[in-house]
């Protein structure tokens, strides 16, 4: 066990590490039935089980894999095939009379497009709001 000595505001030593194996039999406050080691404890302070026999079944149970005797599940695939009898293995329904379509064409803005609608835009003038305040009409100071 690591040591765990602190110096208390007094100047005494504590060493906490002591303590603890001092104490490992007590029960720990709570309803959880333990001990401070955390052994599984009946009401009058008898072990019944050790913590380190829990903790061993836990892993067991985590990291054992069972078989299980399930039925087999088919994936949607398998049962989504045509039978072979209605399979037709001649190409000439996969030829098709394709045409190529003509493609778009897309104008792209010129330079003075993009002058114009940002000149619109910006022909409203926004003020600040300083200069909004300036405008409005009547008395500014008392």
């Amino acid at each position: 066990m690591a040591k765990k000595v602190y110096r208390t505001a007094r100047g005494t030593n504590l060493d906490l590490g002591a303590l603890q194996l001092q104490h490992e039999k007590t029960a720990a406050i709570g309803n959880m039935r333990v001990n401070a080691r955390g052994d599984e404890i009946t009401p009058d302070g008898r072990v019944i089980t050790n913590r380190q026999d829990s903790v061993n079944e836990k892993y067991y149970d985590l990291h054992t894999m069972v078989p299980q005797e399930d039925e087999i599940i088919e994936s949607s695939v398998s049962k989504s095939k045509a039978p072979e009898a209605d399979v037709d293995d001649s190409f000439e329904n996969l030829l098709m009379d394709v045409t190529p379509a003509e493609p778009a064409v897309v104008k792209a803005p010129s330079l003075s497009d993009s002058v114009a609608t940002l000149q619109s835009k910006t022909s409203t003038e926004i003020k600040a709001p300083r200069e909004q305040k300036k405008s409005i009409s009547g008395v500014k100071r008392i």
